[in-house]
């Protein structure tokens, strides 16, 4: 009887990872009130891109049964294509979109000085996220 082929070593990275970012997943969901507790679910919001980061917690959030109140997304002006990948990510998963209009200059001269202070980091690209 011939033998299955074992799995590549991809294969087992890949699954692997899945593991761990569900269980991440889930533990956070567990520590704001429970996956689909509805008072927990109304104060729980996703910040929303629409790019693959995000589109992929909200896949496995609903693999795992996890719900959103609500998703934020910044953008800076119409045609950031943030705007239309969030917004079709929201309306995918039937999640509340709101969406917040700033001009670049506010987030830069209002919000970038308090967002270094409360993660004590000038890092671009983690400041950009």
């Amino acid at each position: 009887m011939p033998s299955s082929p074992s799995p590549s070593p991809s294969s087992n990275k890949v699954e692997a990872f899945r593991t761990i970012f569900e269980k991440t997943l889930t533990e956070i969901a567990h520590r704001t009130g429970g996956p689909s507790d509805p008072t927990a679910v109304s104060q729980r919001c996703i910040i929303l891109s629409g790019g693959v980061d995000t589109c992929a917690i909200l896949a496995a959030s609903r693999k795992l049964g996890i719900r959103y109140g609500g998703a934020l997304t910044v953008v800076t002006s119409d045609a950031s294509p943030d705007l239309g990948f969030s917004s079709a990510c929201a309306a995918e998963h039937g999640i509340p979109h709101h969406i917040v209009r700033l001009t670049a200059e506010d987030l830069v001269d209002e919000y970038l000085p308090q967002i270094i202070q409360l993660l004590q980091i000038y890092d671009g690209m983690v400041l950009r996220n």
